[in-house]
């Protein structure tokens, strides 16, 4: 008979499990939600999470909903709290986990590519790493379900658009320390690609794409074809910009590749402000891609501002990221070739129909309030905008939100213009 004593209490927002153990328990765990899926940890990961001795005591935990708000488009978030009290009567410790699992109707391998980023990738590039974190701990990686450190017990929270300067120079010396692990790896590059699958290897061709992602990014090549017409511009442009975009991704030799997150939207970027500084974290790899290191800078700098703030400060921006990352690689003395500020600034260039078509992409989308991004998630709705259209949806949005609209068209324009500059 199995020496561990369970009681678990179905409710509706909260479920709770206390395990009492003399050792170390064996069984599987499984604990319904309010949503009817099921959390699965085994005891075993409960109490390795907690950090006890399973000789004697007891620990609680519960799961409630993380947020009321929409955090993404996949999956379910969850808080996991785990109250700890040895039997030597020291004191309690409660600790507590953000939680990422699939939900009904996901993909069975929804955060597979997530998974493999913090178990195989981020452990080699954070091996010799002495510098300030640019992501959370990550205590469990699975595809179907990741345990990460709570940021926001620390103080972390999401900002709504525009960004101010500040936090947008913190999130690009994030960036840059992100950057700078992989960098780092160039005399060990061989081992760093070995750990690499084709998942994260996204340029080139369409054909060479998951196929997911290529219908995600052709939906929303399609909605961007239509307000460009709209707007009595030539949208036979777009997709050539969507195929120039392919090809700059794709990482080149001798050149300075870093595994990238890809997804820099203001849901994917943390900020706390603390002693008078901006501190920033990198959340939600689901997507990061190993290709030229501007390409995140790029991304980033175009989903969140617009052109008029771009003339101000982009260069500043390229030129803290510079700092930033040299910064890093001194300090983890880089053996590798030099990245002067000239080369970043062309490389820059040279790439940018990657924050072009990025913003295109993403800001009909991330621009959305809490009320329609919750409509465009529901299930049904977020399947059909993300594989069949779009083009409705934005339409609506752009009908009843000025602001939203200016935006999107303007970067509409932005993209087109480019694009004729080069024909």
């Amino acid at each position: 008979m199995p020496q561990c004593e369970r009681k678990v209490q179905q409710l509706k927002t909260t479920s709770t499990d206390s395990i009492k153990f003399t050792s170390a328990p064996d069984k599987m765990l499984q604990v319904e939600d309010s949503s009817s899926h099921r959390n699965r940890l085994s005891d075993q990961e409960i109490i390795s999470l907690a950090g006890v001795e399973t000789d004697s005591g007891s620990l609680k935990f519960s799961w409630k909903n993380f947020s009321q708000e929409t955090l993404g488009h996949w999956g379910t978030y969850k808080l996991l709290t785990i109250e700890t009290c040895a039997s030597n009567e020291s004191k309690a410790q409660t600790l507590t986990f953000f939680v990422k699992m699939t939900k009904r109707g996901d993909s069975p391998l929804v955060f597979d590519k997530e998974a493999k980023f913090h178990h195989d990738l981020a452990p080699l590039m954070l091996q010799n790493y002495r510098s300030e974190p640019w992501a959370p701990k990550c205590f469990l990686a699975r595809d179907d379900l990741l345990v990460m450190e709570d940021l926001k017990s620390q103080g972390f929270k999401i900002v709504s658009n525009p960004l101010s300067i500040e936090q947008m120079r913190s999130a690009v010396a994030t960036i840059a320390r992100l950057h700078s692990c992989s960098i780092l790896l160039v005399s060990d590059i061989d081992k760093l690609l070995s750990r690499l699958d084709q998942t994260f290897l996204e340029g080139g061709t369409w054909e060479s794409m998951d196929s997911s992602r290529a219908l995600w990014l052709k939906v929303g090549m399609r909605t961007t074809e239509y307000i460009a017409s709209e707007l009595s511009l030539d949208s036979d442009c777009i997709s050539k910009a969507y195929d120039m975009d392919l090809e700059k991704l794709e990482p080149k030799d001798g050149e300075p590749n870093a595994l990238s997150h890809r997804d820099l939207w203001p849901n994917n970027i943390m900020f706390r402000e603390k002693n008078g500084k901006t501190d920033c974290r990198l959340v939600d790899f689901q997507l990061s891609t190993f290709t030229s290191y501007v390409v995140d800078l790029l991304e980033f700098i175009y989903i969140n501002a617009d052109k008029s703030t771009r003339e101000i400060y982009e260069t500043e921006l390229i030129i803290h990221y510079h700092e930033k990352l040299m910064e890093q690689l001194k300090r983890h003395d880089y053996q590798g070739k030099e990245i002067p500020l000239e080369k970043v600034q062309r490389d820059y260039d040279d790439k940018k129909v990657c924050g072009l078509v990025g913003a295109v992409q993403c800001l009909p989308i991330s621009l959305l309030n809490k009320e329609l991004s919750s409509e465009f998630s529901k299930p049904g709705n977020f399947e059909y905008h993300s594989r069949v259209d779009r083009t409705e949806f934005v339409k609506k949005v752009m009908r009843v939100d000025e602001s939203y609209r200016r935006r999107i068209e303007g970067a509409v324009r932005d993209l087109v213009e480019y694009m004729q500059d080069r024909v």
